[in-house]
């Protein structure tokens, strides 16, 4: 089922798109032109966000999204609706496609310079998937390096703060709980201790940069990735589009009960938990119970070359193949 209405008014300039029966879109045509959502929505159970340019706002109607639809009219008299008329199907396809935004995603840095020529002009969204400290034997990295590269990163980040999103990481998390109750717990290993006052400090005074999860649409970015199980058990009072957001909340609490989902270490990892969080999964833990209905992007497994398993609705996409070639994950994602 696909029915597509488009209305205008003084105060509004929406289409209305009726995907299936349990999911509504509205779609927003002008910046100037936007609403209140709580203010539109009154009076119905619903979940809804917009895009950081607010181009494109997608609204879950929990309670009959038909009858929101087929009542739209009514509803809609407030806001001085003057012309109402249908789109076709391709309109649609043209209107989502308008509203993509093109993000480049950078797999697990450990000290590498690898980010230092991306053309920012190109890209809405770039988003690092963690690990930025914390060196492998290779070639041209030292701890020292290492940590002024860090510096280049936040500085990155500062720069161009509404398109840089930086994720963390099992090896940045050990820095932010360090000398806590919970670090030996995570401790990932490599752990840089020369530098480690400085480290610490720099992680505190610009946490506000980072997050754990990044989601636009269907799209979900972590460093590890999250299974079934995982969600199940202990994040499934989270609808899955509202991951990113409400994931982030809780992890940046840090409330002791709000913590524990997220410290989780499975065993292949060496851990005593059958599957770890978004910050420890495995890749043999996650491309057997990826996350149904959302598209995963992930660090932390390495890969030698970026690898996608799945279909058109699941998938876990794995980015973190830069000890081998320097490859970065491009999409545009609506």
């Amino acid at each position: 089922m696909l029915e597509i209405r488009k209305i205008k008014g003084d105060k509004l300039y929406l289409a209305l798109v009726l995907v299936d029966e349990k999911k509504l879109e509205l779609y927003s045509y002008k910046k100037d032109n936007l609403i209140s959502l709580e203010d539109f929505l009154i009076g119905y159970k619903t979940s809804y966000f917009q895009d950081d340019n607010n181009k494109i706002i997608k609204v879950k109607v929990d309670e009959n999204p038909k009858l929101f639809f087929d009542n739209a009219e009514k509803i809609l008299l407030k806001y001085n609706v003057y012309e109402q008329n249908y789109l076709t199907t391709n309109d649609y396809k043209e209107l989502k496609e308008s509203n993509k935004i093109n993000i480049l995603s950078i797999g697990d840095i450990h000290g590498r310079p690898v980010w230092e020529d991306i053309d920012v002009k190109k890209y809405d969204k770039i988003i690092f998937t963690g690990d930025y400290l914390d060196i492998y034997d290779e070639k041209g990295i030292t701890e020292e390096t290492a940590l002024d590269n860090f510096k280049n990163i936040i500085d990155f980040g500062k720069s161009n703060r509404k398109k840089v999103r930086f994720l963390l990481g099992n090896h940045d998390i050990h820095y932010i709980f360090y000398k806590t109750k919970y670090f030996e717990q995570i401790y990932a290993g490599r752990l840089q201790l020369e530098n480690i006052d400085e480290i610490v400090k720099l992680y505190k005074k610009n946490l506000h940069l980072f997050s754990v999860a990044y989601q636009k649409g269907d799209y979900l970015f972590t460093h590890a990735g999250l299974t079934n199980s995982i969600y199940n058990e202990y994040f499934s009072d989270i609808p899955k589009r509202e991951l990113g957001s409400k994931l982030n909340i809780r992890f940046f609490s840090f409330n002791e009960d709000a913590l524990k989902p997220f410290l989780l270490i499975g065993k292949y990892r060496g851990g005593k938990n059958e599957c770890g969080s978004l910050f420890w999964a495995d890749k043999t833990e996650t491309e057997t119970d990826y996350l149904d209905d959302i598209h995963q992007i992930v660090g932390h497994s390495k890969v030698k070359k970026i690898t996608t398993i799945g279909d058109k609705t699941s998938s876990i996409t794995y980015i973190d193949c830069l000890e081998f070639k320097k490859e970065f994950y491009e999409k545009k994602i609506a």
